[in-house]
């Protein structure tokens, strides 16, 4: 099983604040029978360069690696992050840095607000580029005016989605997150942990949730997905 979505990576932006804490991380999601896991901190370009977020991205990186050494885990590590949207992202000469390492895909924060048609058009020049994004935890902009219906566009132009998994396990949202679930709209879905506390693991719920409100075979190919860009990535660990 695979966890697409996570702030694990230490020091790097608002999710876990030492390697200590990243590893405690990285114990829960084995535990909960991750063997799988997807490094995506934040990239806000208005706060840093890309330049500079990738040192500091880097520096994180060795900072968990040496952790594990200490104490290793019995999981793999892939690295990409979670971008957020600007109308000329699409610009930015590195942006395939930013996506997974050794695949085109990239993860996509979009604005919390109602998306304007530019911001289409934004994300399908991206697609332009040749790359994929991955438009990351999708289920909290559609409450915006229009902005579903901008959603299923982009999805139609090529454009892939995330589910995290509270969404799953609020008992308020869950028969909405099956739904499109069953619909074949979910490419991944991910905890997007910050750390052990409010925001802290919880694949396991997911798991458990979906094994009793879909077939084995919508289960199977769910939980597949996301191995169709992992197969191809530069495993980190």
């Amino acid at each position: 099983m695979i966890d697409f979505h996570t702030h694990i990576l230490p020091e790097v932006d608002d999710g876990s604040t030492d390697a200590q804490m990243s590893l405690a991380l990285l114990k829960q999601l084995n535990n909960q029978g991750v063997k799988k896991v997807l490094l995506t901190p934040h990239f806000y370009a208005y706060a840093s360069s890309a330049e500079v977020f990738a040192e500091r991205r880097e520096t994180s990186v060795q900072e968990l690696l040496n952790e594990l050494k200490k104490d290793p885990v019995d999981i793999e590590l892939y690295l990409g992050c979670e971008v957020l949207y600007f109308e000329e992202l699409w610009r930015v000469e590195s942006l395939k840095d930013f996506a997974i390492r050794g695949t085109e895909y990239i993860l996509v924060e979009m604005p919390f607000a109602p998306w304007s048609e530019n911001m289409v058009r934004g994300v399908e020049k991206i697609i332009g580029k040749g790359l994929t994004p991955v438009i990351a935890h999708f289920e909290r902009y559609i409450k915006y005016k229009g902005n579903r219906e901008k959603l299923y566009e982009m999805l139609e132009m090529g454009a892939l989605l995330q589910m995290n998994c509270k969404y799953i396990n609020d008992f308020k949202t869950r028969r909405r997150a099956i739904r499109f679930i069953k619909s074949g709209a979910v490419f991944a879905i991910g905890t997007d942990c910050h750390n052990l506390s409010d925001r802290a693991p919880n694949y396991e719920e997911s798991v458990n949730i979906l094994k009793k409100k879909l077939s084995n075979s919508e289960f199977k190919q769910l939980m597949s997905k996301p191995n169709t860009i992992l197969k191809d990535a530069k495993r980190i660990y």
